[in-house]
């Protein structure tokens, strides 16, 4: 028995069989349902004809791994392509060739206005690029948040090729028109094929000046983005408030200030929240902190003088940690321009 105000649903550990009866019950009886995730291991064959029945249905969460019938056009019960469809998730942990079932469900919802866009799992690079391409040609003025955390066998093709192979991986995600929110984790079997420079950045930012929040990391980090990265996102992203990336802690160059308390004033106007800096391992982390973090403080706040918070977190470690240290130094230098400006 369906409700007739259910509104969301959740599978796991179900069979196929199950499913199909309750998609076929709830498109009559159950109207105002929103929101439905299927996740299970047991779903042998599942028939995606009875997904597409469900018309109004605005958030699917698919664990894309399971098999699904042969393909669409092999359905059991006639194929839809619902309109209502503003979320989805696509995620699966296993490794998928060929990736029929990633694009069966791209195409069911084709003629919905997608706004929100996660795909995660172990997908081959040509699948992806193909995943791209519908990505833009079906959804290229509709998608606001698009978030992806890959794992990508054999992502380098040509053993000359450089770490700046990432940049030409996802540029087919540039005529996202409408982009607000881009999040990303893109892991390859070798470490040097995805390494995140400021030339990724610098066409990050020349692409969606719109973003309000960016999210970029891989396990590469051969070469990383520098302070000229900081300045990037300030002048060309003057929306964004919050920042997730890795950096060259590093190689951060001083920042030298004379006597005049003017130099603490900054031309940047600003307003970013918050910031993160992912770096390589624990033994990065204590080296710099042994050192200085001064010098990026200073540079945090030339290019961000609003900053709330900032936070470092080691890329093979679950633990943000909040950088008390570095945020010290630019409430100092935040309350030396307060000071500046309330003089007469």
């Amino acid at each position: 028995m369906v409700s007739p105000s259910l509104k969301s649903a959740l599978f796991h550990l179900c069979e196929a069989q199950d499913v199909h009866v309750f998609l076929s019950a709830a498109r009559e009886k159950a109207p105002m349902l929103q929101s439905l995730t299927i996740i299970s291991p047991r779903i042998s064959s599942l028939d995606l004809g009875y997904l597409s029945q469900l018309q109004n249905l605005q958030s699917l969460d698919f664990g894309y791994a399971v098999t699904v019938k042969a393909h669409v056009a092999e359905s059991v019960v006639p194929v839809q392509f619902p309109q209502s469809l503003k979320q989805l998730k696509l995620h699966g942990g296993q490794i998928v060739r060929g990736a029929r079932q990633l694009f069966d469900v791209l195409e069911i919802y084709r003629a919905s206005e997608i706004e929100s866009l996660y795909i995660g799992g172990i997908i081959f690079r040509a699948d992806l690029e193909r995943m791209f391409s519908v990505l833009s040609s079906q959804w290229s003025c509709t998608i606001t948040n698009l978030t992806l955390q890959l794992l990508v066998p054999k992502l380098l093709t040509n053993m000359d090729q450089t770490p700046n192979l990432i940049l030409d991986f996802i540029r087919p995600l540039f005529s996202l028109q409408s982009l607000r929110v881009f999040e990303a984790g893109i892991i390859s079997i070798r470490w040097l094929d995805v390494c995140i420079m400021d030339t990724l950045i610098t066409d990050i930012c020349n692409t969606w000046p719109q973003l309000t929040k960016l999210q970029i990391c891989s396990n590469g980090f051969e070469e990383l983005p520098t302070v000229e990265s900081l300045k990037t996102l300030s002048q060309l992203c003057l929306d964004l408030e919050r920042v997730t990336v890795p950096f060259n802690i590093v190689g951060v160059p001083s920042v030298h200030f004379d006597n005049d308390s003017t130099t603490y004033l900054s031309s940047s106007s600003h307003k970013l929240k918050c910031f993160t800096v992912i770096v390589e391992d624990d033994n990065t982390l204590q080296e710099f902190l042994i050192n200085s973090s001064r010098s990026l403080a200073y540079h945090l706040d030339l290019s961000f003088p609003y900053l709330k918070d900032v936070y470092i977190k080691p890329h093979s470690g679950a633990v943000v940690l909040s950088w008390s240290k570095v945020m010290d130094i630019i409430r100092l230098c935040q309350d030396a321009r307060s000071g500046e400006e309330k003089q007469p």
